[in-house]
């Protein structure tokens, strides 16, 4: 049996492709927000996790040396543990680089794969996260990048306005809800769901369907 949380706790990653509209099931970043990760049984990822991670190793020390080059000191992956307590719950994620100048700072994640708004919008709320942390990033004009592998995408300093950070909020609100969220099961943010149908029983079985396309995750 899932144990609930003493309090509602988002991963910034679990949030992000819901407020690009890339994912509709907020039931399953709902679950996790409200459920100890050790408590209920998990669905292993299928893809090359040993691939992935070196790639994306190589072009982080690759963007870190950049930067590094240009006089900023560079912060990276646990060394940014952000952790923003709100009003019912908080708001935890690990920016890849945060390179540092005298008045200003880059908040930078790298990604392998296609771009995605979803990418875009994880930057945006590191940024946000930040301006409001107690940590040596508080106080800072912060702009962000988003790196692949062949080009880059600049999140200017104001990106974080008005109508995305209540976008944000109200997000977080129904993820802390003591009501579940609606469930949107469908095959594709299924196949990519480790939520197990002992929990999620709309959970929609990819090989029961055929498909004219394949998947494939963006990381």
């Amino acid at each position: 049996m899932p144990v609930r949380r003493q309090s509602p706790y988002v991963w910034v990653t679990w949030i992000t492709k819901i407020l690009a509209g890339e994912d509709s099931c907020e039931w399953a970043s709902w679950f996790r927000a409200n459920h100890e990760n050790s408590s209920y049984k998990r669905i292993p990822p299928d893809f090359d996790s040993a691939t992935w991670q070196i790639k994306h190793t190589e072009l982080l020390r690759q963007t870190r040396q950049e930067y590094e080059s240009k006089g900023y000191k560079v912060f990276t992956q646990n060394q940014n543990m952000i952790r923003l307590q709100g009003r019912t719950s908080m708001l935890s994620g690990i920016p890849d680089l945060i390179a540092v100048g005298d008045e200003t700072g880059v908040v930078i994640d790298v990604k392998t794969g296609q771009p995605l708004a979803s990418h875009v919008i994880q930057v945006l709320i590191y940024m946000y996260a930040l301006s409001h942390t107690g940590r040596e990033f508080k106080g800072l004009k912060l702009e962000g990048r988003v790196v692949y592998p062949d080009h880059e995408i600049t999140v200017p300093l104001d990106s974080a306005d008005k109508q995305f950070i209540s976008s944000l909020g109200n997000l977080m609100l129904r993820l802390a809800d003591n009501k579940p969220a609606i469930r949107v099961p469908s095959e594709r943010e299924c196949g990519f769901c480790h939520i197990t149908a002992e929990d999620c029983p709309d959970r929609v079985d990819s090989s029961e369907y055929s498909s004219d396309y394949v998947i494939t995750e963006d990381f």
